[in-house]
């Protein structure tokens, strides 16, 4: 029973990290060089995207009660976020309205997946509850990027942080030892999509706004070159048709949220 306790714990302590990873750059990021008036998180959407992931697996996957506790307590982390952003936003001088309602949305999904009732039209009610108010975050993140002129929008870019949510999410299913292996193996290639996607799209704003990035080429080609890196990591799971372990993704975590910072530096 004790290795078991131990076991459930430092399944929960690996699932945690990478929250408190992203909210340390997202801090770090505040108390330096931050210029913007009001509280704007880095990997917000990144943290909506990796839960509502998991919560279309407690909503419309067939796991087990194991699988469904497991990934339940390495969700929890995930309110630790929130909280922290809303007490930032609400009690700072960076108040943002828009930032308390996306952090408040972000609450309700945690808690709708805490304590999951065990009747399962009622579970899935209150799942789909989650859901909903997670695509309310989001909205709401979205908006608040509109305010925000081209090239700072980079580096609050959904795109690179749905790629990091992505990950997020592997890495709560790889840790929860879910076996919905067809969805976990649908990752890397949406995983795909959205680098080249974002590719395309940074192409795009950065030929927009020419004369403003000619002196930061290095940094753009360190920016691409990321993608590449990111692009070999999601594409081995798919060739080899196996999943990545908890260092690797971990890894391309890391990678990951290089790519908004990168363009902090801009």
């Amino acid at each position: 029973m004790s290795d078991e306790k131990t076991s459930s714990f430092l399944t929960a302590l690996f699932g945690i990290f990478p929250v408190l990873f992203l909210l340390c750059l997202d801090l770090v990021a505040m108390l330096e060089g931050y210029t913007f008036e009001r509280a704007l998180s880095h990997f917000a959407f990144a943290i909506l995207v990796g839960q509502l992931v998991c919560q279309i697996v407690f909503w419309k996957g067939d796991i087990c009660l194991g699988q469904r506790g497991r990934l339940s307590k390495i969700c929890r982390g995930f309110l630790l976020f929130w909280g922290i952003w809303f007490g930032i936003s609400l009690f700072s001088n960076y108040h943002f309205v828009l930032t308390d309602v996306m952090c408040l949305c972000g609450v309700v999904m945690s808690l709708t997946i805490w304590k999951q009732p065990q009747e399962e039209n009622v579970r899935n009610n209150v799942l789909m509850m989650g859901f909903i108010a997670g695509i309310f975050g989001m909205a709401a993140y979205l908006l608040m990027l509109s305010l925000l002129p081209s090239l700072a929008w980079l580096q609050f870019n959904p795109l690179t942080q749905a790629i990091t949510g992505i990950i997020l999410a592997y890495i709560a299913l790889v840790l929860s030892k879910n076996r919905l292996q067809a969805f976990i193996a649908l990752l890397p290639f949406i995983g795909v999509m959205l680098l080249l996607l974002n590719a395309v799209m940074t192409l795009i704003l950065l030929w927009l706004s020419a004369a403003e990035v000619s002196q930061s080429f290095g940094l753009y080609g360190g920016y691409f070159g990321l993608h590449l890196i990111l692009l070999a990591f999601f594409t081995l799971p798919i060739l080899k048709k196996t999943q990545l372990n908890y260092t690797a993704l971990l890894f391309t975590l890391g990678v990951s949220v290089c790519l908004p910072n990168i363009l902090m530096l801009v």
